[in-house]
């Protein structure tokens, strides 16, 4: 929480894996704000407005055991960085 206080100016971010996903959704105060049926639902390249303009994006975290599975594949893994940087540059 602390951190997020030293970055006000961040308006994309991603997350890597569930747990770094739900932990910044905590981070940033959305979890206590959003009813459970309004919190983004995790899913890789889900890309969501949250209602203060900031984007969040979720994606499998890129461990071994996901890319050793084909869960995350380097085409969804550079999807996802290219969607990033859209967005990024879409708001500059």
């Amino acid at each position: 929480e602390a951190e997020l206080r030293l970055l006000p100016r961040v308006r994309v971010v991603l997350t890597l894996g569930r747990i770094a996903y739900d932990a910044w959704l905590r981070a940033a105060g959305w979890w206590s704000r959003l009813p459970p049926a309004a919190r983004p639902p995790f899913r890789h390249g889900a890309v969501t407005r949250l209602p203060d303009g900031t984007i969040l994006i979720a994606s499998y975290h890129p461990s071994r055991q996901n890319t050793n599975t084909g869960k995350l594949t380097r085409t969804m893994w550079h999807a996802v960085l290219r969607r990033v940087r859209s967005l990024v540059d879409s708001i500059r």
